[in-house]
């Protein structure tokens, strides 16, 4: 099973050059060294460990897959055991010698992304305020779109809507990120002074970008599996219902209503009960291009939809959001 799992692995894209193998689960040090010769043999990789079956470390999962770090009490913990036993299964000083190898290939791609953030970071947006949601609720962001915006001069402020009162003053934006909120409908459909606060600010033109389940909270209700509703901020007037299957799942292109071409992930099992409404994005699948939708709704400076967008796969994306934030604060 091991051989087979490999060989897919190396010849489902030829284009990208594996160069060791780590074994995952493996029972003991014996069965390692026994499956070693033959690995080696067949596909002339070096394997390089392995890592353990250990109860220890299995991480909790549900519906949308791994149960996120913010839930975790044992996440610290239980990196501490997987940094010892990387220490001790996998040959590290091998792992590091063909890092160092491969990694001028991607010199140039560095470099890249050095000219871009040039390009953009003038700190135009210094004097620029983003409310961050970061709570149980509201936690997948790619990290990557934060360091990208406090690049370009941008001042995160987090803030929670399950906890706070209302949202931190003086703000230009909003960046409401994944996560799920369908897990802690309750305690933001109890938080109502909140969401109070919120729909009034939205209404009064406070621009925000949500993504999934930022999308799911800006709705105004959410429907479990069981039919049992709860009320959300209600700034878009769309009912999200859970189902029982996967809705969307995979990566996609987006083409904007303004024009600009970037790639993004979907992966969810709600869908809004009018789901055609808005289409701020036109949707393509990347590994089938004739599957297309639309999605995303758009009213005054707020725009809320499924895909999670990678700012580097278009840097003019974060740009037009942010344009939004500047244009309102200046015309304050």
């Amino acid at each position: 099973m091991q051989i087979n799992n490999i060989k897919g692995y190396i010849e489902y894209d030829v284009d990208i050059n594996i160069a060791g193998i780590i074994l995952n689960q493996v029972s003991s040090e014996a069965l390692y060294q026994y499956l070693k010769k033959p690995i080696e043999d067949t596909f002339k990789i070096p394997c390089l460990g392995y890592l353990p079956h250990d109860k220890a470390i299995i991480l909790k999962s549900r519906h949308l897959g791994l149960v996120p770090t913010d839930e975790l009490k044992s996440i610290d913990s239980q990196i501490d055991v997987v940094a010892r036993l990387v220490e001790k299964c996998i040959n590290l000083d091998k792992l590091l010698d063909i890092a160092k190898e491969e990694i001028t290939s991607y010199d140039q791609l560095a470099t890249d992304y050095k000219a871009k953030d040039a390009e953009c970071k003038n700190q135009k947006y210094k004097d620029v305020y983003i409310g961050i949601a970061k709570d149980k609720a509201f936690s997948f962001y790619y990290e990557d779109n934060l360091k990208y915006m406090e690049s370009l001069g941008v001042n995160l402020v987090p803030f929670s809507p399950m906890h706070d009162k209302v949202l931190p003053r003086g703000l230009d934006g909003l960046y409401i990120g994944g996560g799920f909120p369908e897990i802690f409908a309750k305690e933001l459909e109890q938080n109502y002074r909140f969401r109070n606060d919120l729909k009034k600010q939205l209404e009064e033109g406070l621009p925000a970008y949500a993504e999934c389940g930022g999308l799911i909270y800006l709705c105004k209700t959410y429907k479990d599996i069981n039919g049992n509703e709860t009320d959300m901020a209600g700034f878009f007037n769309n009912k999200v219902v859970m189902t029982n299957r996967l809705q969307r799942f995979g990566y996609v292109e987006i083409e904007t209503k303004s024009g600009l071409i970037t790639l993004g992930h979907e992966f969810h099992h709600t869908k809004l009960e009018n789901a055609e409404i808005g289409g701020y994005y036109n949707v393509t699948k990347l590994s089938k291009q004739s599957k297309k939708w639309k999605c995303g709704l758009q009213d005054r400076n707020v725009l809320a939809a499924y895909p999670h967008i990678h700012f580097y796969s278009n840097l003019e994306f974060v740009s037009e959001l942010l344009s939004v934030c500047l244009n309102r604060k200046q015309n304050k």
